[in-house]
């Protein structure tokens, strides 16, 4: 990567961590942040059917874009069974509009409930998380912190000592040393926050053990990579590089969003039984 494209997507990752951080940690800004995040999935949409027309599937496009972002919008309303029941019902939404525009296709019927449980559904989760009482902006920081971590450790040390590859056939850059290092980076950065949060009294973030605060970095380290070989999965299919160029220097919403479409809805069924037992 040159140093003009680095540039780039350096400036590009600190904008949109700038906006995130606002829209996260403002209360005012909680309905905008519902409103941020059911955009970008509705656009991850668009990018997910693009990429199955790739494979000529005729999928459900116009519909399955806004069922999912409105399943995504549910998780506003904070009740984990509220997306449920909007899941239930986009995926009969999705199956009533194939029937009556008689596409009978087993893969683009298949294909467009994908799309709305893989990226609506699982985008929900980040607004519900958002939605825990009292710790709902720490849980959102701790996840984005946890996968962007994973991200930039296992790019810079699969960069400088990767040699044995973790995916050959779906993503040849990946590493297995550069997979240790996001894993282990996520890991420092919950003891980090963890400290940081016992010293200046953060009330934001949960009163754990050190721990607990590893472990969950650990499980979504986990779950983040395993998000981002998904995608890869899928593009690979399609035969494309990048999901899109929404994102300068990142490729499309799907290429940033991937890890976390994984990572949220684990870290939210990790920690919403601790504040709702």
């Amino acid at each position: 990567m040159g140093d003009n494209a680095l540039k780039t997507r350096l400036l590009t990752a600190v904008a949109i961590l700038g906006v995130l951080l606002s829209l996260i940690w403002a209360p005012i800004l909680e309905f905008f942040f519902a409103i941020f995040i059911t955009g970008l999935a509705a656009y991850g949409l668009r990018e997910y059917h693009r990429m199955v027309e790739n494979r000529q599937i005729e999928t459900e496009t116009v519909g399955g874009i806004l069922i999912g972002a409105a399943v995504t919008f549910s998780g506003y309303f904070h009740h984990h069974e509220t997306l449920a029941l909007a899941l239930y019902g986009g995926c009969a939404a999705v199956a009533l509009l194939h029937m009556a525009r008689g596409r009978f296709s087993l893969a683009g019927f298949a294909c467009s409930i994908f799309g709305v449980v893989y990226i609506g559904w699982f985008g929900g989760h980040m607004l519900l998380l958002r939605g825990i009482p009292q710790y709902g902006a720490g849980l959102v920081t701790m996840t984005i912190a946890a996968v962007a971590l994973t991200d930039g450790a296992a790019y810079l040390v699969g960069s400088v000592i990767g040699k044995h590859r973790l995916a050959p056939v779906l993503s040849p850059k990946k590493s297995w040393e550069g997979a240790i290092g996001g894993f282990m980076a996520a890991i420092i950065g919950m003891g980090v926050i963890y400290l940081l949060a016992n010293v200046a009294g953060w009330q934001a973030f949960p009163a754990w053990s050190l721990k607990r605060y590893c472990f969950i970095g650990a499980m979504l380290s986990v779950a983040g990579q395993i998000g981002d070989l998904a995608e890869s999965t899928l593009k690979r299919s399609a035969g494309v590089k990048d999901s899109g160029t929404f994102f300068p220097g990142h490729g499309g919403v799907l290429d940033r969003a991937d890890s976390y479409l994984f990572a949220t809805p684990l870290a939210y069924y990790l920690v919403a039984p601790l504040f709702h037992s």
